[in-house]
């Protein structure tokens, strides 16, 4: 027997109804509805994970490293600055903004020379701005890890080898880097690799080619060409020019005074004078070098006699061995591109002997040795010269000179 679950009355034990209050006997269980799910909230964190993602991605892909390939110019954004990168053997591409594809080199055989390859990097407005360019090198070098400098040369003797790459702020304060290349007469065609690595992880790679070739030395004289008068001189200076256009020329300059201007151009030459009959090769009026692409002109055993004006105006490297220079307003004036090289030079009696005034130069020697400044209004000016260090006037005399030396370069001058 069982009692009612709601008035408690005895009933049988298989009862489902309870007779006395009308109650259902069977229990009843609440079951709960199964609860409904929230699609919106998985919607939007679906959705915010996939734009975290994206983000992501464009900052991985805006900042991920990047190399960069060109030849001997590229362009390359830093994240703030564009930038111009420019490998070049001569400095007058600097101011273009362009770097220098190739370079021909030519060498007399049996001979050895020395070239530097310069990396700029170049803002907008730093390429004309010696100073802005400068500053420029010194922003980028600070974001520079390493530079790597490497060459298809082959080893062995004679082969082209590399000093550095390295900054040289004395030398040339506008270069990020400087490569010093040895090079021969037999080295041909090397290909030059600039491989820069940045402290954002970007690496930059520029390259370009120099070509070397050597030279045949080819001596002219008056007994072949004639060469008495500075017209038959300017003449003859272009005859040569287009007939020999790489060969290393020696001529022999007759013992006549040259009266009216010449000029050298496009090329060097080496000229020498000579004395016959109590009479010497003497220039009486300015002689110019406008050489371009490390032409450099050698002068030997001549005189310059002038009455005011220029002796030598030089655009480009120029040495001097043993000349005599008076009267001159200005006997060696060194103008930009120039780096006038003396050795055994007599100036006499001239306002100023030697005026540097120049910037950069494709060629440089420090040493001035074994000249002689007398009686000159200033001996030696000093108004630009490319780079810093020391010139050294070993074995000069000073004698009788208004001022031996106005320095208003940064170099430091010796031996005065």
């Amino acid at each position: 027997m069982k009692k009612c679950i709601n008035c408690g009355k005895t009933l049988p034990d298989d009862a489902v109804f309870c007779p006395w209050c009308e109650t259902d006997q069977n229990e009843r269980q609440e079951i709960e509805a199964p609860a409904k799910k929230n699609w919106m909230v998985y919607g939007v964190l679906i959705a915010s994970v996939i734009v975290l993602l994206t983000v992501c991605l464009l900052l991985y892909l805006k900042h991920r490293p990047e190399t960069i390939e060109g030849g001997a110019t590229i362009s390359y954004n830093d994240g703030k600055t564009e930038w111009t990168v420019l490998t070049t053997f001569d400095r007058i591409s600097l101011t273009a903004g362009i770097g220098q594809e190739n370079i021909d080199m030519y060498l007399p055989v049996d001979s050895d020379s020395h070239i530097y390859d310069q990396l700029y990097a170049l803002r907008a407005e730093d390429a004309r701005d010696m100073e802005a360019a400068a500053a420029a090198a010194e922003i980028f070098y600070e974001q520079v890890e390493s530079i790597e400098y490497i060459t298809d040369a082959p080893s062995g003797k004679n082969a082209l080898s590399v000093s550095g790459p390295a900054r040289n702020t004395d030398m040339l304060p506008q270069a990020v880097s400087l490569a010093d290349l040895h090079y021969f007469p037999t080295n041909g065609k090397s290909t030059l690799t600039w491989k820069i690595h940045m402290k954002n992880k970007d690496t930059l790679i520029l390259q370009h080619t120099m070509s070397v070739t050597p030279q045949e030395i080819i001596s002219v004289s008056d007994e072949e060409y004639p060469m008495e008068t500075a017209q038959q001189l300017n003449e003859l200076l272009k005859t040569l020019e287009d007939k020999y256009p790489h060969d290393v020329i020696e001529i022999i300059l007759p013992a006549v005074t040259y009266d009216e201007p010449v000029q050298i151009k496009n090329r060097g030459f080496n000229l020498t004078g000579t004395v016959e009959g109590g009479n010497a090769t003497t220039f009486t009026e300015t002689l110019e070098v406008f050489t371009r692409n490390m032409q450099i002109t050698e002068i030997t055993g001549v005189n310059f006699e002038g009455s005011g004006g220029n002796g030598i105006v030089a655009h480009e490297g120029v040495i001097l061995n043993n000349c005599l220079f008076f009267g001159w307003d200005t006997a060696v004036y060194g103008q930009e591109g120039s780096w006038p090289m003396l050795s055994g030079v007599e100036f006499r009696d001239n306002q100023t002997a030697f005026l540097f005034d120049s910037s950069h130069a494709t060629c440089s020697n420090t040493g001035y040795e074994e000249n002689v400044f007398e009686n000159n209004g200033t001996a030696v000016q000093l108004e630009n010269v490319p780079g810093q260090g020391t010139l050294e006037f070993t074995g000069c005399r000073f004698e009788g000179n208004e001022n031996d030396l106005i320095n208003n370069s940064s170099y430091t001058v010796e031996g005065l």
